[in-house]
Parts: C-alpha cells; sequence; structure tokens
C-alpha cells in the first residue's frame, strides 16, 4: 500500500514541476534542475526528468553554463557528471 502512495507523490511531483516550468525556457529548465539537485547529475538524468527537452539542447546548455563557471564538469565520457559550484 505505501508504495501506491509513494509512486501516486512521485507522480503528481513530476506533474506540478511540469504545470510550474512551462513557460520557462528550455535552458532555464535545465538550470533549475541543476540547482535543485544536491550532488551531481548526469545528461541522462535531466533527460528523464524532461524528456521534452533534445540531448542536443541539454549538451548545449551544459557546455554554456560550465563555460560560464556556473557549473563544474566531473569525469568523462558515459561517466560524465554535473556539479553547482
Amino acid at each position: 500500500m505505501l508504495g501506491v502512495v509513494v509512486k501516486a507523490y512521485n507522480e503528481f511531483e513530476d506533474r506540478v514541476d511540469y504545470l510550474r516550468y512551462r513557460k520557462v525556457s528550455k535552458p532555464e529548465r535545465i538550470k533549475a534542475i541543476i540547482d535543485r539537485t544536491p550532488g551531481k547529475i548526469t545528461k541522462k538524468e535531466i533527460s528523464q526528468i524532461c524528456p521534452d527537452i533534445s540531448l542536443t539542447t541539454i549538451e548545449r546548455t551544459l557546455a554554456d553554463l560550465t563555460a560560464s563557471g556556473y557549473i563544474g564538469k566531473i569525469g568523462s565520457g558515459r561517466a560524465t557528471a554535473y556539479v553547482k559550484k
């Protein structure tokens, strides 16, 4: 029973996030995800949170945020993750 409640809560939270950020640009949504994520996050995790954002847009935004010094890059290749500085 508890598992059902947790699943429903998580789905509700995803819907609320969609409604909250739907008028925000895609790069701003990616930045908001990074802001509210403690620790590191990967491109795959971002694409799972926002399936409507293309991988190209995610990569471009992460490159821009890295170049500006807003986030740091950890690792390389498939193990690359990003953390807020």
